[in-house]
């Protein structure tokens, strides 16, 4: 399995990114807070370095499936040196790695050095009963 960014722009990756991110995120929820397809691409494409906010979106691939999904989300004016980051696997493809090396990755990148410093903290969801004890803590 190898964790690959996916741009925003490239329509027919953001939507496979999109289809996975969704149904993971929905898996056992009653009523999850999905934003729609349209509006999400939107939200990353929008965002960047001088953009209020930074979002990249990363996907699990293993072979030629994407297993995972992955995100980053940054504000670039309010608590920059904080970061979301959120992971979200379809139930058919979990415990196989796949979650812990999206969140890795997002690990990684966010603490990248550059001009705008990215992360020192991270939040989980009340829905990461999935994550293992050990990958669930406040990266500094």
């Amino acid at each position: 399995m190898q964790v690959i960014r996916v741009d925003a722009r490239d329509d027919e990756a953001f939507a496979r990114w999109y289809a996975a991110s969704a149904e993971g995120a929905s898996a056992g929820r009653t009523d999850p807070p999905i934003w729609m397809l349209a509006e999400t691409r939107v939200f990353y494409r929008e965002s960047g370095p001088d953009a209020a906010h930074l979002c990249e979106a990363y996907a699990a691939v293993g072979g030629d499936e994407l297993v995972g999904a992955g995100y980053l989300e940054v504000p670039m004016h309010d608590n920059p040196r904080y970061a979301l980051v959120g992971v979200d696997v379809p139930p058919r493809h979990r415990e196989r790695g796949a979650g812990a090396g999206l969140y890795a990755r997002l690990v990684e990148r966010a603490a990248e050095p550059g001009p705008n410093p990215m992360i020192r903290s991270t939040f989980q969801s009340t829905s990461a009963s999935a994550v293992p004890s050990r990958s669930r803590r406040k990266v500094m």
